[in-house]
């Protein structure tokens, strides 16, 4: 019987290479710990449609958590378990981030939308949005003429990264947001994400790990960034990436090895029996 039978992983500087892509050796590892009856879970930021193809269709995944745990996708058979933000909540959101200079990415049902009046190289500039961000929106974002139009048809908002003009307008943003329950994720100098306090990845994952009848100490969680924090606190064993910063580091039970050296067969020859 295994003794860790949910891995829960990080994308960004974990599962992924340097080029964005998931290695032969962790794609095989995971086949492999799914033969053995482990349960490997993609846990991201990114909404279900921001995620390549490569990270959906990974053979022997089934469970996909999104938007930083506010949607937990289940590729056998089609359901989707929203922990999202109610439409009061999505509201108050929007009527505080209105009073800051910021550019938001929302998403809602899977996909990200953005205003696609402003999404021009020059306007991302003003919003701080880096060249990274910018591609990742060109490429895999929905685009509407009136966000705020659009946003008010949305009965559950998943997660809400906005990017600000200044970082003390972020910072003042941020503080206000959180007395007011919502879990933020500081996750760069212009940059927050924010979702319910019913979610995050750590929430997410745990509630996965009960549906399956899985305990806690029986999950691995493992990142690179402030957004995995909270899963890697949650889980059994919670693990940092060699290439994470020294404030993740600081919450985790160990240090991995580094993104490009291939986390899972890691894992499998580390901690899992």
């Amino acid at each position: 019987m295994l003794n860790y039978k949910l891995i829960s992983s990080d994308l960004d500087g974990t599962l992924l290479d340097e080029e964005m892509h998931v290695s032969l050796e962790n794609r095989e590892a995971i086949r492999r710990y799914a033969d053995m009856g482990g349960v490997f879970v993609p846990n991201s930021g990114r909404s279900f449609f921001e995620m390549s193809e490569e990270v959906r269709n990974l053979d022997g995944v089934r469970f996909i958590i999104c938007s930083d745990g506010a949607a937990i996708y289940d590729k056998e058979t089609g359901e989707r378990i929203g922990i999202c933000m109610n439409r009061e909540e999505s509201r108050l959101l929007f009527s505080v981030l209105d009073e800051y200079s910021q550019f938001p990415s929302i998403h809602y049902d899977g996909n990200a939308y953005c205003d696609g009046n402003v999404l021009t190289p020059a306007v991302m500039d003003d919003y701080n949005v880096t060249p990274y961000f910018y591609d990742h929106f060109m490429k895999t974002a929905k685009t509407v003429s009136d966000i705020k139009a659009f946003r008010d048809t949305m009965e559950e908002v998943e997660m809400v990264c906005a990017f600000f003009s200044r970082s003390e307008d972020k910072i003042a943003c941020r503080d206000r947001l959180v007395a007011l329950g919502f879990t933020v994720a500081d996750t760069a100098e212009f940059n927050l994400e924010v979702f319910s306090a019913r979610a995050g990845k750590g929430n997410a994952m745990l509630r996965l790990a009960e549906h399956l009848g899985i305990k806690k100490e029986e999950t691995i969680a493992m990142g690179d960034s402030l957004n995995d924090v909270s899963m890697i606190r949650a889980a059994g064993l919670g693990l940092a990436m060699e290439n994470a910063g020294d404030a993740i580091k600081a919450e985790a039970s160990a240090v991995a090895c580094r993104n490009t050296e291939h986390i899972v067969p890691y894992l499998l020859k580390t901690y899992v029996r």
